[in-house]
């Protein structure tokens, strides 16, 4: 472990510069000088802060103030008394997800500021290729008596009436953060509504997308439209019960999240940022040897559902044996029982220790480990909560490999506590997470590489009750949610139809769009825990078995190749040697697109196998062809969509 540490822990090059006293302006730039952030004060002693993008303003001077109890203000009548500098290159390993690794270089100033009262805080300013960051950190002093935050007030005020791509809600306690996006202009959004993150926004010139980092002793953050002040101008608002509740209280000193803005030529080129991570604590576990991503089956999703055998499904050793041995003839690394297991998912009383009579959970495990596959298991998060330590301790007991933790719905500051703590005594007992019902990632799974995947999307699971998941939403979140980390959409549908055709259904869910749409999730959709979401008979004797068999659930590079939102999306991800590239089309049309293979290693040859749409797939949704071909970093490939279709390759060594 030495060795692999000295390899992979981040380094540091550091340059200090201080500033002088009374300093009116900070300006930081990112390496390439094409990314700026600025903070000064207003002539009314007003903090506020800047942004600009390849000499252009993205951000217009926007204010920055806390609001903390005893009518404390750290944004009005206030001074720059002094600013450290620094320029920063790090590189860190990534366990799973889009890549094996990382690299980033940043500029850093950290900005001391006064108020009229003697009260002293910082706010820290990073500049990275692709974005800013900030935030703010109060140190104890003797003037605060507490640090009860009411309110933030960091405001965004966007130069451009920019195109948005807005989660709306109505209510931050039970907000489970699967909502649909809505496309509108800045000017069309209505005055007062409330947006969650992230928030992505596009010009004719840059993309971006406004997020949250190391979201840690703290409540979530959340944007209002607020005309105010400026036409285009959104300010913040803290997750909370009611507007009576203090919505963060930390002790001895207050340090927020980052606020973050991703910036890009293209909104696909954002997908390759790594700006959360970048900004989140290193890694807290010492041995991750242990941390294994890989693909499910799973018995929810489509209701249990067994064909031609002897027992009754449900919740028994039989079913899941079921469930276990496709797992095992896929060469799947696990399989997920759902709840039910312990007792109701709604039972927020009953053990979590103990499995019901009609199910035998050791032995399940013995069995599953006879035939290579790990077993998960999904607990109301309440339950966890009340037996954390006693129900991770049984879990490791019996073999168990990770645990899914549904209906947390909201991200209340201790809701966000309880993250870090399932996420830290899962890792001292060996344990993978899943966490479902959940807010979007932001960061936690640098810190605690344990932690493989979030829901936080409007899912696969929407099509058993409603009509919301279509092929345009679907090629909408790659450039929304997944630009914050993995996302447990739940892809693999198998019974894919039109639009006309489709019908809601909780015991036979179907999707909308072709079977090449759903096959195309699997390289698209970033998620370490990669779910095949249909019944074992579902899959059978199709001809994308040997895809689904082979395809991997992490990353050691990620391309994006060609995207627009809503519409279709092309990306490249490396596992190993093998390149696969995927595409989806959101759009009810056929589409084609040619796309340079310039990002193969040069000189190289590559066996190819294409699954594509059948030409006849406007009719009958299921239907694709395989094709084979040898490829080169010269060549290009010739992508044929069908409506609401998809399109995979999978390019190996010749």
């Amino acid at each position: 472990m030495k060795i692999q540490n000295f390899i992979w822990g981040s380094f540091f090059c550091l340059f200090f510069v201080s500033s002088c006293v009374e300093r009116a302006e900070t300006v930081v730039i990112s390496p390439n000088g094409q990314v700026e952030i600025g903070l000064e004060t207003t002539d009314n002693r007003k903090l506020c802060y800047y942004v600009k993008y390849n000499d252009s303003v993205i951000i217009e001077k926007s204010f920055l103030n806390l609001l903390l109890s005893d009518s404390i203000s750290l944004g009005n009548d206030v001074r720059i008394v002094d600013c450290l500098h620094k320029d920063v290159v790090e590189q860190y390993r990534m366990y799973a997800g889009k890549c094996d690794s990382v690299k980033t270089s940043f500029s850093e100033s950290i900005v001391s500021v006064e108020t009229e009262t003697g009260i002293k805080y910082n706010v820290s300013l990073r500049a990275y290729d692709d974005g800013v960051a900030f935030r703010y950190i109060v140190p104890h002093q003797k003037y605060l008596k507490s640090y009860n935050l009411l309110a933030e007030h960091s405001q965004f005020a966007f130069h451009d009436d920019v195109k948005m791509w807005v989660q709306k809600i109505s209510k931050f306690y039970k907000n489970h953060y699967e909502h649909p996006y809505e496309a509108m202009n800045f000017d069309s959004v209505p005055v007062g509504m409330t947006m969650q993150l992230p928030l992505t926004f596009e010009s004719s010139d840059y993309a971006g997308a406004i997020c949250e980092a190391e979201l840690k002793d703290y409540a979530g953050l959340y944007l209002k439209k607020d005309t105010l002040s400026h036409t285009h101008f959104l300010s913040s608002e803290l997750s909370r019960k009611s507007l009576d509740d203090v919505p963060v209280i930390q002790k001895d000193s207050l340090v927020t999240p980052w606020r973050v803005i991703m910036l890009a030529d293209k909104a696909v080129d954002l997908i390759k940022s790594n700006l959360v991570y970048d900004l989140s604590t290193p890694c807290q576990i010492s041995d991750v040897s242990w941390i294994k991503p890989g693909r499910v089956a799973w018995d929810w999703w489509n209701d249990q559902h067994v064909v031609g055998q002897s027992f009754k499904k449900g919740m028994n050793n039989e079913t899941m044996k079921y469930f276990i041995d496709f797992a095992s003839e896929m060469g799947l690394e696990y399989m997920l029982i759902d709840a039910g297991w312990y007792g109701a998912a709604d039972d927020t009383i009953a053990d979590i220790t103990k499995n019901v009579p009609q199910i035998d959970i050791p032995k399940l495990v013995a069995y599953a480990c006879n035939k290579n596959v790990g077993l998960l298991l999904w607990v109301n998060w309440i339950n966890l909560r009340n037996q954390m330590a006693d129900a991770m301790k049984t879990y490791a007991s019996w073999g168990i490999k990770g645990i899914k933790i549904d209906y947390m719905d909201g991200d209340l500051q201790n809701i966000v506590d309880f993250y870090y703590q399932t996420a830290k005594c899962a890792a001292d007992n060996k344990l993978l997470v899943d966490f479902h019902g959940a807010y979007k990632p932001t960061g936690l799974n640098r810190t605690y590489p344990n932690v493989m995947t979030y829901e936080g999307v409007l899912g696969l699971e929407h099509c058993k009750w409603s009509r919301k998941i279509t092929p345009s939403h679907n090629v909408t979140i790659p450039f929304t949610r997944m630009l914050v980390g993995p996302m447990d959409y739940t892809p693999g549908a198998m019974d894919n139809r039109t639009a006309e055709d489709f019908v809601a259904s909780y015991s036979s869910p179907c999707t909308m769009g072709t079977r090449m749409h759903q096959a195309a999730m699997y390289v698209v959709y970033e998620s370490p825990l990669q779910m095949l979401s249909d019944s074992p008979d579902a899959y059978r004797g199709e001809s994308i078995m040997d895809f689904l068999k082979n395809v991997p659930s992490t990353w050691d590079e990620t391309v994006p190749l060609a995207g627009k939102i809503g519409e279709y999306i092309v990306l490249a991800r490396r596992n190993g040697n093998t390149w696969y590239i995927g595409a989806l089309n959101g759009c009810e049309e056929k589409r084609e697109l040619r796309i340079p293979l310039s990002f193969l290693h040069k000189g190289k040859k590559y066996k190819t196998i294409l699954y594509q749409d059948a030409k006849d797939v406007k009719l009958y949704p299921k239907n694709i062809e395989i094709n084979h071909g040898i490829y080169t970093n010269l060549d290009s490939l010739d992508l044929n969509l069908g409506e609401s279709g998809g399109f995979v390759a999978v390019l190996a060594d010749y």
